[in-house]
């Protein structure tokens, strides 16, 4: 007679979890794979620096570089 291993609700949990991680893993190769994504696109790494407290900060790319691909950090409100 052959023994069956019972399925705890613990194992069951981490298993789930297991799947789930490794598809989210599967699923952003597949989305970044054909379309590549901002950085890769801008050509590098960018970022942002908050010199002066109540001003906006300083981006090592334009926002007209970056609306090119529907992003931006920084909002237009010279026409408020």
């Amino acid at each position: 007679m052959k023994k069956r291993i019972k399925l705890t609700p613990a194992i069951a949990f981490l298993f789930l979890f297991a799947v789930a991680f490794f598809a989210g893993i599967a699923l952003e190769k597949a989305k970044t794979a054909g379309s590549g994504n901002v950085v890769q696109l801008a050509g590098g790494d960018w970022g942002l620096s908050f010199r002066e407290e109540g001003k906006p900060p300083v981006a090592d790319t334009s926002a007209q570089e970056l609306a090119k691909y529907d992003a931006y950090y920084i909002e237009d409100t010279t026409g408020c």
